[in-house]
C-alpha cells in the first residue's frame, strides 16, 4: 500500500510540474523576422536578429523593422550614444543618420518593458 501511495503521489507531482512548466511564460529571445537597412552607401539585412548591437549603413538610411521587437537607431557605431530613435516592430524610419542599431529582447508574454524594465502600464479601473 505504501509503495503504490509514494508511487500516486510521485505522478501526481510529476503531472503538476509538466502543467507549469508548460504555462510558465519565457523568457526574453531574439526578435523573429527580418530587420533591413537601407542607404546610398549600403545594404544589410538581419534575419532573426539576436539582442544586441549591430552595424548600420550611414547618413539617409531606410529601416523597415519587420520583426516583433523594438530597435533603437544610434548615430554611432557602437549603440552607445544618449541620442537613439526607437522603430516599433514592423514599423518604418526613413532618412536617418544610422552608424549602428540596438535589438532589443522580446518581453516574455506579461512580462516588463523592455526599453525601461518596467511593468508595462495598464489602464485605471473606475
Amino acid at each position: 500500500m505504501t509503495v503504490r501511495r509514494t508511487v500516486a503521489t510521485t505522478a501526481g507531482v510529476l503531472a503538476a510540474a509538466c502543467t507549469l512548466a508548460l504555462t510558465c511564460p519565457a523568457p526574453a529571445s531574439a526578435a523573429s523576422g527580418r530587420l533591413v537597412l537601407y542607404s546610398r552607401t549600403g545594404f544589410q539585412e538581419y534575419v532573426d536578429p539576436e539582442p544586441g548591437c549591430y552595424p548600420g549603413t550611414g547618413s539617409r538610411t531606410f529601416v523597415w523593422n519587420d520583426t516583433d521587437s523594438r530597435v533603437l537607431l544610434f548615430p554611432d557605431d557602437s549603440c552607445r550614444t544618449r541620442v537613439y530613435w526607437p522603430v516599433e516592430p514592423y514599423q518604418i524610419s526613413v532618412n536617418r543618420n544610422v552608424g549602428s542599431v540596438r535589438v532589443l529582447d522580446r518581453p516574455a508574454v506579461g512580462g516588463a518593458d523592455a526599453v525601461t524594465d518596467r511593468p508595462q502600464a495598464t489602464a485605471p479601473t473606475p
